[in-house]
């Protein structure tokens, strides 16, 4: 099985012998592995945290980064099992991002950090919004592109696996 991981497939390997959680190497191919370590009933859960973790990290960074590009504060950053939305902005200034994000290439994060974050400076859509998230990140049209035609395949990771006739 594989996974995207900042938009590479990653090959899912089961260490079971091995200490330790998850990481990535690459094998002598070249190809980008995710291992896990541990008993086999804690697999999933454990690649779900340490997918939600390298999504907080790389959303807390990119959106800190572009706060201080505008010279604001963020209050909060929450990473959360989002269906309807990527990210979010409430006006109390707190983002909210969906952790699947970590799933798309790194530049889709970044133009997603770069919305919210201007959301904290403007909480609508209007042309000077716009302005200003172009401003912050430039790529806006590759982003949404590649949102537009990827961004529902992410959505079927993480959600519970349900068996057909297929996979008996």
């Amino acid at each position: 099985m594989e996974v995207p991981l900042r938009g590479e497939p990653h090959r899912i390997v089961h260490r079971r012998g091995e200490r330790g959680t998850v990481w990535t190497e690459t094998d002598g191919s070249g190809r980008r592995l995710l291992c896990v370590a541990g008993e086999s009933p804690h697999v999933d859960r454990r690649i779900s945290d340490f997918l939600k973790r390298e999504a907080q990290r790389d959303l807390d960074a990119a959106s800190r980064g572009y706060a201080a590009q505008l010279g604001i504060l963020i209050k909060r950053i929450c990473v959360r099992d989002q269906s309807s939305r990527w990210g979010s902005c409430s006006n109390t200034g707190v983002l909210s991002f969906s952790w699947r994000l970590i799933l798309a290439p790194p530049f889709v994060l970044d133009y997603l950090a770069a919305h919210e974050v201007s959301h904290l400076v403007e909480l609508n859509h209007s042309p000077r919004f716009w302005r200003l998230v172009k401003r912050l990140y430039p790529q806006v049209e590759r982003a949404k592109v590649w949102l537009d035609a990827n961004g529902t395949d992410l959505h079927r990771y993480g959600l519970p696996h349900r068996r057909s006739s297929k996979d008996i």
